[in-house]
């Protein structure tokens, strides 16, 4: 099946989410022809338009030769183009990726999707970027609300209590619901899955109303932060060339990761070379590197891979 690849830049993590269970819609079938890539390699690219940086990335793109769209509730950028409009539905990616397919014309014919994952494998080329993985393969099953977050497989809302921290998953929203210093809620990462508490439509109603809500994403990534300070994640060495796909979210609780973040958008480096560039320890280009890791953010330059994983696994030890 030809198989087709495109971008996302200056996204925010709630919408690549969105974008992720989009690909996953069968309705629609993306997936069956198309797959996340690295912009440098990607067929297209999607702009959020509306974010800071967002018309220069777009202008970027477009300068580049690639497919640019742009992803915005305002319109579309002043030097035209393909518009993607806010908020983003399986039926609107669909109606801008498709027209694309002609546009770029064909591709060398991929392998049928794999029965389990539903994409395409990565070709065997050396020459051509191999597809991302959007599911990731935990080695056990999540033991503690840390892990839980860290696989993706939160299926169903779920509180966790301890003493007087109290969150609530929120996950058909992509949300939680809680304290919103994420270091206050450090302790609940220990939790057993087995002290979680499943929540009907009544005590979930109450939490939303009780509490602003916060991008499920946010935690997964402090989840990942605090998972092995200092270790990098599976698959990236001392002596991998990272880069970083998109400026990201950064934390107040977490101002050096400003300037990590600021050394690794300027060129690759290795964790030793990102560290001297942006004047923070190893050890924090470590855990940034692991927790941008767990969001997709984070490429891997010497093996032209992306590391991306899902947000949307769906394995639960609350699954029914």
């Amino acid at each position: 099946m030809t198989h087709y690849t495109f971008a996302l830049s200056c996204f925010s993590d709630v919408d690549a989410a969105a974008v992720t269970r989009c690909l996953g819609d069968r309705e629609h079938a993306l997936a069956d022809r198309w797959t996340l890539a690295d912009e440098t390699v990607a067929d297209a690219v999607l702009v959020d338009i509306d974010s800071v940086w967002g018309h220069m990335a777009w202008i970027k793109a477009a300068n580049a030769g690639k497919h640019a769209v742009a992803y915005s509730d305002n319109g579309a950028p002043r030097e035209g183009g393909p518009l993607l409009v806010k908020p983003l539905t399986a039926a609107a990616l669909a109606g801008v990726l498709q027209p694309l397919e002609s546009a770029i014309g064909p591709r060398q014919p991929q392998p049928g999707p794999d029965a389990v994952t539903g994409h395409a494998p990565a070709p065997a080329s050396a020459s051509a970027a191999p597809a991302a993985s959007n599911v990731p393969t935990p080695i056990h099953a999540p033991r503690t609300l840390g892990e839980l977050l860290r696989s993706g497989s939160v299926d169903g809302p779920l509180q966790a209590r301890e003493g007087d921290i109290d969150l609530v998953l929120d996950p058909a929203r992509d949300a939680y619901h809680g304290e919103a210093s994420l270091k206050a809620l450090a302790p609940l990462l220990a939790l057993p899955v087995q002290a979680l508490q499943p929540l009907d439509a009544a005590a979930l109603n109450a939490a939303r109303a009780a509490q602003p809500m916060q991008p499920l994403a946010r935690l997964r990534w402090f989840a990942a932060v605090c998972a092995t300070p200092g270790a990098l994640p599976p698959g990236i060495g001392a002596d991998s060339e990272l880069r970083l796909l998109r400026w990201p979210q950064i934390e107040r609780e977490y101002p050096r990761h400003f300037r990590i973040a600021t050394a690794m958008m300027k060129q690759p480096g290795t964790i030793a070379a990102i560290a001297a560039a942006s004047g923070a320890s190893e050890s924090d280009v470590a855990d940034f590197v692991r927790g941008y890791h767990a969001l997709g953010h984070i490429f891997v330059a010497a093996t032209t891979a992306p590391i991306e994983r899902s947000l949307m696994r769906r394995v639960s030890p609350f699954s029914r």
